[in-house]
């Protein structure tokens, strides 16, 4: 049984993080606070009064805000795979925490129904889900598949259907019989819940990250990695960051009690509040020291690109819905499809035309599936990674060529080492800057961001000043 329990006196908020614990505000009526974490954000959850809430990382760390209370956390346990979510009890004395492996981990008044905790899956755990007693949960994978536990009742899945992106989140409807599961390229699933519309097949700027039930149950709002809300139903639109600038891609949402409001939380910590929602402090993700990964590691053959991966890539490659020839003169679609080696045709134009965003989406993922991955698995076979270090590699291989993990490469030598030398790889990724024997600063700045995914985790697109000497961007 996959459960752990802290109990911490003296304080009536608190975080825990690497061990340490760190008091904060107990009521609204403080001022907002801050503090720091080594790992980056994956989820938040709101209280049931509508004045608190929960940050948690990905290292299992815990972070409470206004009304919310610390009832402990994972950052002290050896965890076998990442956290991804975090779920708040009917009371708000407790929640749950989930991990990539469908490990669970109940605290306060929370309720330990089970898990998929070192049983074998045919995908990561990327959601979880409460009913509203408190007497069950839902699990969800990123092929769609769901796992029920307590009251929670199993209404159907998507697992081993064919889906146009993988799925993100999953969100009860208000009982114990019903949930939706919102996938990547804004598609909605609905298994004995109203069907109250989605974004799949319509234009998006980034992929879905998160989906939220809106208070009263009639409705649903989704959250993409640029700050974007779509509501639905009764859920109402009650402002986003979309089209603004963001330090860090979103990780999640979590709405108000009234459904008049909701949160959106970022993976560097940052709380973004609309409707009746409060801001009431953030946790701030800082890499230094950058600590080791956390999530435990993997081979290579049991890892794939995640979800907050594509969302990265995508980031870096920028959308272009019609050919054009990129900064090394190739003919490239979407989110750096290449179309073919040298520049575009007439008839490059006429055969591509104009795709969607969705379309784009969907070849970034045909190429890490059928290309970068099995290069990745085949070049470093025995190398155990973490899922950032999985993530960070095909970044760099998606916008370098397979052919650096596969073939000769200064990189491939050191995790083929014995033991790996881990650390080679930050400073190595900085020997890929240039273009035609050009210093790119794009090219700088991607491969400064991947050596601190590497390090830390975050899926930060960082944005350095460039060293004298470079030039352009891509």
């Amino acid at each position: 049984m996959r459960r752990a329990r802290l109990v911490v006196s003296g304080l009536t908020a608190a975080a825990v993080m690497g061990g340490a614990v760190t008091a904060q505000a107990a009521t609204a009526s403080a001022s907002p606070a801050t503090v720091n974490t080594n790992y980056p954000i994956v989820g938040i959850a709101g209280t049931p009064d509508g004045h608190g809430y929960w940050e948690v990382a990905s290292d299992g760390g815990v972070f409470s805000f206004g009304t919310a209370q610390f009832y402990g956390s994972a950052a002290s346990i050896q965890l076998a795979a990442p956290v991804v979510g975090i779920n708040s009890t009917p009371d708000g004395k407790g929640y749950w925490l989930v991990a990539s492996d469908g490990g669970v981990f109940a605290f306060g008044d929370a309720q330990y129904f089970g898990s998929m905790g070192g049983k074998p899956l045919n995908s990561p755990v990327v959601g979880m889900s409460a009913t509203p007693d408190g007497g069950g949960y839902w699990l969800t994978a990123k092929d769609g598949g769901v796992f029920a536990y307590g009251d929670a009742q199993f209404a159907g899945s998507m697992g081993g259907k064919p889906m146009n992106a993988p799925v993100v989140g999953v969100a009860g409807s208000g009982g114990t019989t019903g949930y939706w599961l919102a996938g990547a390229d804004g598609g909605i699933f609905a298994f004995n819940a109203p069907f109250s519309g989605s974004m799949g097949g319509k234009p998006l700027n980034a992929p879905m990250v998160g989906i939220a039930r809106s208070g009263s149950g009639t409705g649903y709002w989704m959250v993409g990695a640029d700050g974007g809300v779509f509501g639905f139903g009764g859920a109402q639109f009650a402002g986003s960051m979309g089209g603004k600038p963001l330090n860090a891609p979103m990780a999640g949402m979590a709405g108000t009690p009234s459904g008049n409001g909701y949160w959106l939380v970022a993976s560097d910590g940052g709380v973004f509040a609309f409707g009746d929602a409060p801001y009431l402090g953030r946790a701030v993700l800082t890499s230094t020291p950058p600590p080791p990964p956390p999530g435990g590691q993997q081979l290579p053959a049991n890892l794939t690109l995640s979800t907050s991966g594509a969302a990265f890539i995508a980031a870096f490659e920028g959308f272009r819905g019609t050919p054009y020839n990129d900064a090394t003169n190739n003919c490239t679609i979407g989110y750096g499809h290449l179309i073919h080696s040298g520049p575009c045709t007439a008839t490059d134009n006429q055969n591509w035309g104009t795709i969607t965003v969705q379309q784009g989406q969907a070849l970034l993922q045909s190429d890490t599936n059928t290309r970068f991955v099995p290069a990745l698995r085949a070049g470093i076979p025995a190398t155990p990674l973490t899922q950032a270090q999985f993530d960070a590699l095909i970044d760099w291989i998606y916008n370098e060529g397979p052919g650096y993990i596969t073939g000769s490469s200064s990189i491939r030598t050191a995790l083929r080492a014995s033991p790996p030398q881990y650390s080679a790889v930050p400073p190595d990724l900085m020997n890929y800057v240039t273009s035609k024997g050009q210093k790119l600063c794009g090219l700088y700045r991607r491969r400064v961001s991947d050596g601190n995914l590497w390090s830390t985790g975050s899926y930060a697109k960082l944005s350095p000043g460039c060293p004298p000497g470079y030039s352009g961007s891509r």
